[in-house]
């Protein structure tokens, strides 16, 4: 991770991640949690296990309860809303370019480079082209914004 931050300046990670997988115990679960804040992930995809029949792990021994599982799922999930808030914040009043991608009602959706997406008011400008987006709010998964120019 630190090398490929010092090689590509920017470069955001996501992952998946499923909590209690048959054996998983607390200290193992307390490294993904540490692996989680030093990463410091733009996103995660995160399961609870659930055994799939006909797969070895359906059988496995199975040691934490379904309640505990439900909340170690809960604390990683508080962990990295935390980190992701804590970037979208930053990003605040930076001017980022961005991929104008779909529209809403009364907005566009356009994408950052790290795969964040940015909420414009409407615009004339065609979808697939990129703007300067001026960024000016910071949601719990998105950021608000306006288009400060578009890119020809």
């Amino acid at each position: 991770i630190a090398y490929a931050r010092k090689t590509v300046p920017g470069i955001a990670f996501t992952s998946d991640v499923i909590v209690g997988f048959p054996g998983e115990l607390r200290e193992d679960f307390e490294q993904t949690l540490s692996l989680i804040e030093q990463v410091g992930f733009v996103s995660l995809f995160t399961f609870i296990f659930s055994p799939r029949v006909g797969t070895p792990a359906a059988s496995m021994p199975d040691p934490v309860s379904p309640q505990e599982k439900s909340a170690w799922f809960q604390e990683m999930t508080a962990l990295q809303e935390k980190i992701a808030a804590k970037r979208l914040a930053g990003m605040v009043g930076s001017v980022r370019r961005a991929l104008l991608e779909s529209r809403g009602d009364g907005f566009v959706e356009a994408r950052l480079p790290e795969n964040i997406v940015v909420r414009v008011p409407e615009t004339d400008a065609p979808l697939g082209v990129y703007a300067q987006v001026e960024i000016t709010e910071a949601k719990s998964w998105i950021l608000e914004g306006k288009i400060v120019s578009i890119e020809s």
